[in-house]
């Protein structure tokens, strides 16, 4: 009977465990046809996740040290990008910079 009880309570424990994680913190960044930094004090993070709404009337662009629009990963409206975490050691967040045209946003999400 104890048996019987066990297998159903590791079901319900594997399962929990199969709920991805929530990013701790995220932020709007709206374009000022600019590049700028998605933070200006230093903060490691796990992972980092872009996304360009859908509503946005241009590309935007992203990269780790800098970005331009002549260098950097695209953003176009509707899409977005997943910096997934390192082998070794974390991102630093500040290093991350974005470029928004005046008039559009960027969702910006990470996890420490």
């Amino acid at each position: 009977m104890k048996k019987l009880l066990f297998v159903p309570l590791l079901l319900i424990l594997s399962a929990v465990r199969l709920v991805p994680a929530q990013a701790c913190c995220s932020i709007t960044i709206a374009g000022s046809s600019a590049v700028v930094r998605v933070t200006t004090s230093s903060t490691s993070v796990n992972w980092v996740q872009l996304v360009a709404p859908t509503g946005n009337a241009s590309t935007a662009y992203w990269g780790i040290g800098t970005t331009s629009t002549a260098d950097g990963g695209i953003l176009p409206a509707g899409s977005g990008q997943f910096i997934p975490p390192k082998a070794r050691g974390n991102y630093d967040l500040s290093n991350v910079y974005v470029y928004v045209a005046a008039g559009d946003t960027l969702r910006v999400a990470w996890d420490q």
